[in-house]
């Protein structure tokens, strides 16, 4: 009977060594699987609104988007993720703008090219969200990690999203 009594005893404490080094070799091995499987970088989109309404407002908009760019996104963006920048009015201008990827020593660069780009648009014509949805309906279906900032003057509204 005191045999039995200290076997109890002994394998939950057998039990309980298992499961600290269990754990221990878990909290070893999980610093080296967030290593060698890092996130994906994260796809941000800036649409602008260039119609004939936002043209009082575009050095506000050149001021605003920059700095956000420069701030990496208020420090929302990695060293990696991308960024894209559509403009559209009557018609959508995707792609005019090359993909860049964003880095904290090239974000004064980055928020530089940006707000030229800006600067140079024509703020022009009636803005037609419609010419937009399905545009980023599609890239929105494809893009497992993707922001979406939208830059509008707000006076047409958006529909189908």
């Amino acid at each position: 009977m005191i045999l039995r009594r200290l076997e109890k005893p002994h394998r939950r404490w057998a039990l309980c060594r298992q499961i600290a080094l269990l754990l221990a070799g878990l909290a070893i091995l999980l610093p080296v699987a967030a290593q060698t499987n890092p996130p994906a970088d994260s796809r941000y989109l800036l649409v602008v609104e260039t119609s004939s309404g936002m043209k009082r407002r575009s050095e506000n908009l050149q001021r605003v988007v920059g700095d956000l760019l420069f701030s990496g996104l208020n420090g929302q963006m990695n060293p990696g993720d991308t960024i894209g920048l559509w403009t559209y009015n009557e018609t959508l201008n995707a792609g005019s703008f090359p993909l860049r990827r964003w880095s904290p020593d090239r974000r004064v660069s980055l928020a530089g090219s940006v707000t030229e780009y800006l600067r140079n648009q024509k703020f022009e014509k009636p803005a037609r969200p419609e010419v937009l949805v399905p545009q980023l309906l599609r890239l929105i279906t494809n893009s497992p990690r993707l922001t979406i900032l939208i830059f509008t003057e707000g006076q047409v509204a958006f529909a189908g999203m």
